[in-house]
């Protein structure tokens, strides 16, 4: 679930056009572009200047390296697991760099997939 908590968490998801009430939608993000569980873009606003998802999609699709990094201790995603998942599912990311806990969950998540 994502539930960071504070003033910075509150403005990022009054930017993104996201009210508190929906951000259980959001499983993770890549460059402050949040996602949800199936690795699909969820609104950012028109603030945001990174690249949108779909041309990490591109660069994996073309077997590009997209390296996702992340620890069970993130400050923007609760579920780091449900995080890496998602953006693995989506074809966000091609190559996962995380600690010794995500990874295990991970493993039993793709042992019984949801």
């Amino acid at each position: 679930m994502y539930r960071p908590a504070g003033f910075l968490h509150d403005l990022y998801l009054s930017r993104w056009g996201i009210g508190p009430d929906s951000a259980e939608r959001i499983a993770g993000q890549i460059l402050n572009r949040p996602f949800d569980d199936d690795g699909h873009p969820l609104p950012s606003g028109d603030l945001n200047t990174s690249p949108p998802l779909e041309t990490f999609r591109q660069l994996v699709e073309k077997g590009v390296p997209v390296i996702g990094i992340c620890a069970a201790r993130d400050e923007w995603t609760a579920d780091t697991t449900r995080a890496a998942l998602a953006a693995i599912r989506g074809r966000l990311i091609n190559c996962l760099v995380t600690d010794a806990e995500t990874a295990i969950n991970l493993l039993a998540k793709s042992a019984h997939p949801v």
